[in-house]
């Protein structure tokens, strides 16, 4: 049984995703990259997959629960797994290279506590350390999320996904509804969670970025491999400090 949602958060999440996310990093990484803080890390898979491929790694995350699962999995990997929200990076340290992926910073919904963590990414970024990350797309949040429906089922587990307009402009709020079949009781124990999420306009992150600093920026599509375009999903950002 679950204790808790970051554990089926860490069970039901897209694994196959990690890798197009390493192949970004390491694209777009700079030469000799060697520290990288990873922003939002959940329950530590991305995190731990940077430090199996020979990065020294610090995981960053809000949530007690996801770090603890994080911490885990934990073998010989070298990672740090420190509890921080992401919009205060005061006393972290320096970093050649830092990661937000996943859409985390949709999860912000008022447009200042971006501009915070863009101000705190740059002042821990050594000179010409990169800041990559993804967000949602306005497009994905107001057309593709409209009257969203989405159900799975395996042997053991149920989802059903519903998503719906926020209050606020490009906001999302998503119905999450999960059944785990326990075989002690032969029976299914409910869990149920509620999240919102917001898109911007792509300006607004340029601006933000231009801002507090950084000067060189690229923006794309498909982990890097597309151009964006109207109906692009996900936007994948490069933010380099000189």
């Amino acid at each position: 049984m679950f204790n808790s949602f970051a554990e089926i958060y860490d069970e039901l999440m897209d694994k196959s995703l990690y890798p197009k996310w390493l192949k970004f990093t390491e694209r777009f990484a700079p030469l000799g990259t060697k520290k990288v803080l990873d922003l939002a890390c959940g329950t530590g898979d991305f995190s731990i997959l940077l430090a199996r491929n020979n990065f020294k790694v610090m995981g960053l995350d809000s949530s007690e629960e996801m770090l603890s699962i994080a911490s885990s999995k934990l073998d010989e990997n070298d990672v740090m797994f420190v509890k921080r929200d992401m919009r205060n990076l005061d006393g972290v340290g320096i970093f050649d290279l830092i990661t937000c992926f996943d859409d985390s910073l949709n999860y912000l919904l008022d447009f200042s506590d971006i501009n915070k963590v863009f101000s705190g990414v740059y002042n821990s970024l050594k000179s010409g350390g990169v800041f990559l990350f993804d967000v949602v797309s306005l497009y994905q949040v107001d057309v593709i999320y409209e009257d969203f429906r989405y159900n799975y089922s395996d042997h053991d587990n149920s989802l059903l996904w519903n998503a719906y307009q926020g209050e606020k402009d490009h906001s999302v709020i998503h119905d999450l509804v999960i059944f785990k079949y326990d075989s002690e009781i032969d029976a299914y124990h409910r869990y149920s969670e509620q999240q919102e999420e917001r898109a911007y306009e792509m300006w607004q992150f340029l601006d933000s970025l231009k801002n507090v600093g950084f000067n060189e920026i690229q923006t794309w599509a498909d982990f890097g491999q597309k151009e964006i375009d109207p109906k692009t999903k996900r936007w994948f950002f490069v933010a380099r400090k000189d």
